[in-house]
Order: structure tokens, then sequence, then C-alpha cells
């Protein structure tokens, strides 16, 4: 399995750890607006409350949406059902696709049990999980939840 607790517990950390330094950059931020309101010198307080608007939408934009995308994401693979499929490995693509604030490579798999019409499935690879050791041709059983490869072993 490509999936571990471990993994599980790694991403929970930082999601953690995201969140701590966002409510002390805040609270910061919140001091500052409150001395300043205090003191009665409006322009410092609003430039702080727009540089604290900036700094917890650009926050969230760049690390708390992909943080937490990749947590719901490993929680649905931990928790999720699992369905097996065997084939072979017609196409890997290495250069990364984006789905949904995540990274992944595409396998193109032909499924031996698939409608004869369309036997390939596009599937997903996780990119923190490094490059596929799989080559076109290969026979193997796949673990999937969904599109998303969940692990798998040469035949």
């Amino acid at each position: 399995m490509l999936y571990t607790q471990q993994d599980y517990d790694d991403i929970k950390t930082l999601q953690r750890k995201f969140w701590v330094k966002m409510i002390i950059a805040s609270l910061i931020y919140i001091a500052a607006i409150t001395v300043f309101s205090i003191v009665r010198i409006d322009w410092p307080g609003y430039t702080i409350s727009a540089l604290w608007a900036i700094f917890v939408v650009s926050s969230w934009g760049m690390q708390g949406a992909r943080i937490r995308k990749y947590y719901l994401f490993l929680k649905d693979i931990k928790e999720g059902l699992e369905k097996e499929i065997t084939g072979s490995v017609k196409e890997i693509d290495t250069s990364i696709t984006s789905s949904d604030h995540l990274d992944f490579y595409t396998v193109i798999f032909n499924d031996d049990n698939a409608d004869p019409k369309s036997p390939s499935r596009k599937l997903y690879f996780d990119v923190a999980k490094g490059v596929p050791d799989m080559k076109e041709g290969e026979q193997l059983k796949i673990m999937l939840f969904g599109n998303n490869i969940k692990g798998f072993e040469k035949i």
C-alpha cells in the first residue's frame, strides 16, 4: 500500500502547525490594531487591518487550502471503499496534473475486466509518493479509491 498511518499523522501535524501559525499571527495583528484603536491613531490601524487581510487570504490560498485538501484526500483514502482491478499499464505521463488543489501523475491503464470497446482507464498517482514504479506493458493488480491509485502489486 502506498499510504500508511504515518502519512495521515504527518498531514494532521502539518495542518495543526498551519493553524497555530495563523492564530499566533492573527493575535499579533489584533493586538496591534487594538493598541492603535486605544491610542486613536487611525491610519496605522487601517494599514495593519489591510495587511492582516492580505496575510490571511494569501496564506490560505497558498498553503492552507492545499494542506486541507490533501488531509481530506488521505482521510478518504484511509476510510473509503477500495476497488481492485487487474490489467496492464498502457501509458505513464510524468507531467503533473492538478485536480482539486492536488497534484497527480496520470496513468492510462488497460483493465482486463472492462468493456472491450473502451478498456483504457485514466488513473491518478499521487505526486507526493514519487514517480510510479511501473513500466508500460507491465501487468499489475491495482487498488483504487475512485480513480486514485491507493496501492499496486506486480503480477
